[in-house]
């Protein structure tokens, strides 16, 4: 029974005529689609970099305190230099991944302008597929783990990591289309906020 009335739901869902968006690749849109993962994993450890630089501040500054009132050394001078030597190697690190994304962006684009690129995505009530002249895939929506809206973007995420989340964007040209897929993708998923270290934001 239970068989029975599992193909009569995958036989009306594939009667469901699927949202299908066909186009060019779009090396300002790429971009900035691109620079919106990088945005959302900088303010995500934001402000844990921040709390560090705060915290080695106040430990230093205590330690140098203890250390002219007793005439000594004290361990929290050395404990307060390492977590700023710390945040400092952290400011370092996506320093150099950001400068590391712009090249690998850089050869991405030109790789898609060369082979002038078309992309096709299609959401449908089974999954959602993907094509271009590379490579092609079938998500079904078990796959993903659930959605999220930023500004004007909507997020399906795999997992947790921005840099795998499928993202569409609402202009003022394809905003109906975005409304449809956002019922759509609302009643396969559930809502999650993006979590930046403790702030919630939409």
């Amino acid at each position: 029974m239970d068989d029975m009335e599992n193909n009569s739901l995958n036989q009306n869902a594939e009667q469901v005529e699927p949202i299908v968006i066909e186009t060019k690749f779009d090396k300002e849109n790429f971009f900035r689609v691109s620079y919106l993962r990088w945005k959302i994993e900088w303010l995500r450890a934001k402000k844990g970099i921040s709390i560090l630089v705060i915290a080695a501040l106040i430990i230093l500054a205590l330690g140098i305190i203890a250390a002219f009132n007793h005439e000594g050394m004290n361990p929290f001078i050395l404990l307060g230099g390492f977590l700023c030597f710390l945040s400092l190697a952290f400011f370092m690190y996506f320093f150099d991944k950001k400068r590391r994304f712009k090249v690998a962006l850089m050869l991405i684009a030109e790789k898609n302008i060369e082979i002038e690129n078309v992309f096709t995505y299609s959401f449908s009530e089974l999954m959602v597929s993907y094509r271009d002249k590379v490579c092609a895939s079938e998500l079904t929506w078990g796959l993903f783990s659930h959605y999220s809206i930023y500004e004007n973007f909507l997020l399906i995420f795999i997992d947790e990591e921005v840099s795998s989340a499928l993202i569409c964007e609402k202009t003022k040209d394809d905003a109906e289309v975005y409304e449809k897929i956002l019922a759509l993708v609302d009643s396969k998923l559930h809502c999650k906020d993006i979590k930046f270290r403790g702030r919630l934001n939409k």
